[in-house]
């Protein structure tokens, strides 16, 4: 059986994202201003036709690495075993995807303050962020039980998570001796039982 067209795929993927992340490195290293469609190309071993052959422009080399961590999130949470807690799935996810991220939390953090001091990316990711947290909201859907598109569960146990999340980045480095991920640990544990709740009333 031929796996050409499997192969083909896949090497195309690889190229997009090494393009996306050579882009994502570049804008934490220089900022974005600086970045150069030139630069991205050299940096992730193509062509400038080759770079044009997958984006548009720099901006959206940068909104697809950034978007691609969120669909490994949902990628990784459909994985996990059927019958664990939804809650206690997207905690180890989201433990699972800092490890691989570049530069830890550090490295989102970094990111998401080049997003939010750049309108050309703001204005792609406020217009994307929803659509992405829909997805997520649906994946916990099919985990639970529950409909997305009418109820309240499933985009609140998104919201809840992404806010944890926010919570432990704002205390990671002032507090002394707490790692981040003992912070979003106790960030899930907090919300944990205003989400049994929740559960239990929708």
């Amino acid at each position: 059986m031929s796996t050409g067209p499997g192969l083909r795929e896949r090497k195309k993927a690889a190229t997009r994202t090494a393009i996306a992340q050579a882009a994502a490195a570049l804008t934490q290293q220089i900022g974005f201003e600086k970045v150069t469609i030139d630069a991205i190309a050299e940096a992730a071993g193509v062509s400038i036709r080759t770079f044009h052959n997958y984006f548009t422009s720099k901006e959206a080399a940068v909104e697809h690495a950034i978007r691609s961590d969120f669909a490994d999130l949902v990628a990784a949470l459909a994985a996990r075993p059927a019958d664990e807690p939804v809650w206690d799935a997207l905690l180890a996810v989201m433990l699972e995807w800092l490890g691989t991220v570049p530069g830890g939390i550090d490295g989102i953090a970094d990111m998401l303050r080049i997003v939010e001091s750049t309108p050309a990316l703001m204005a792609r990711f406020a217009s994307a962020h929803m659509a992405d947290k829909q997805l997520m909201a649906e994946a916990v859907a099919r985990r639970t039980g529950t409909d997305a598109a009418t109820d309240l569960f499933p985009m609140l146990v998104v919201t809840a998570s992404e806010a944890a999340l926010e919570s432990a980045m704002a205390l990671a480095g002032k507090v002394s001796g707490r790692e981040f991920e003992d912070l979003l640990i106790e960030a899930f544990e907090s919300l944990r039982p205003v989400l049994n709740r929740a559960r239990t009333d929708s």
